[in-house]
């Protein structure tokens, strides 16, 4: 397959050519400038949203499953170019979350021009190609070869009208161990995380990790544990860096302060760091 690619001004900048080999596996070669140039596919609904993808095979499948307009970048949707009086929906591919140092870089750079445009004022919304993150690369070219056209076409809408989507809810016993594999994982990264050099050109941000849970699952509790479990293999290994629990008044401080003192006379593996971990948390 060979397409052209336009600047926003729409004129000519470069080309690009996708294949197949005898496995399989996608072959690309582009020739000329790629940043902020798209392949444009014409939509069937005048009024409709432009559709923003990256890579052909994910700019034909959400412009064949919705008949909206739809933009093709050849490399990073990042450095698009977006009109300012147009809905647009960036259809994003599974990546690997933000927080993973390693390959989390596509979520970070779509995270921060998602920003930019909204500061910019242009109308934008983020589509995924599931319900629940996966972080597996897959994109909405797979969605289409597993499900279908309708499975495209209902996370492009959701992402349009996400009001009339219901809450998805999971059973007590599944959401606890959700929250204690969140809090492990956060953990286990925070404690490898350094805060970057003034000269560092490219920092790595701090992790953080988000997890929506109602009221009394003990997203708190988990916490403490986890954090024990951090200070206590820290102090082992010589690292005396603190672990600091922000909390709105200072009888909650005391409350948690107290609370942590539990976990570690509960915890006998804690023995012989932690007195030392209690000293670690402020």
């Amino acid at each position: 397959m060979a397409a052209g690619v336009t600047t926003v001004g729409n004129g000519p900048d470069s080309n690009g050519q996708n294949a197949r080999d005898e496995h399989g596996r996608k072959l690309k070669l582009s020739r000329g400038p790629q940043d902020g140039a798209v392949v444009r596919l014409s939509g069937i609904h005048g009024d409709g949203p432009l559709l923003l993808a990256e890579g052909p095979e994910t700019g034909l499948s959400v412009w064949r499953a919705t008949g909206y307009e739809t933009w093709v970048t050849l490399g990073s949707m990042a450095k698009a170019e977006l009109p300012i009086s147009r809905k647009i929906v960036v259809c994003a591919d599974d990546d690997p979350p933000a927080h993973d140092f390693k390959q989390g870089g596509a979520v970070r750079r779509l995270k921060q021009a998602l920003r930019d445009w909204r500061r910019d004022g242009r109308d934008v919304v983020k589509a995924t190609p599931y319900a629940q993150h996966r972080g597996d690369k897959s994109d909405f070219n797979d969605v289409i070869q597993a499900a279908g056209v309708d499975a495209v076409q209902v996370r492009i809408e959701w992402a349009l009208s996400p009001e009339f989507a219901a809450p998805s809810r999971v059973s007590v016993e599944q959401a606890r161990d959700t929250r204690d594999q969140v809090t492990k994982r956060f953990f286990a990264v925070q404690s490898t995380w350094h805060p970057p050099a003034k000269d560092d050109t490219a920092p790595i941000p701090p992790p953080v990790h988000m997890l929506k849970l109602d009221t009394g699952a003990g997203k708190s509790d988990a916490a403490r544990r986890q954090g024990a479990s951090m200070l206590a293999r820290m102090r082992a290994a010589g690292d005396d860096r603190t672990l600091a629990i922000a909390v709105p008044t200072h009888r909650l401080g005391d409350e948690q302060a107290a609370a942590f003192e539990t976990v570690l006379e509960a915890n006998p593996s804690y023995s012989g760091h932690g007195r030392d971990s209690a000293a670690g948390v402020a």
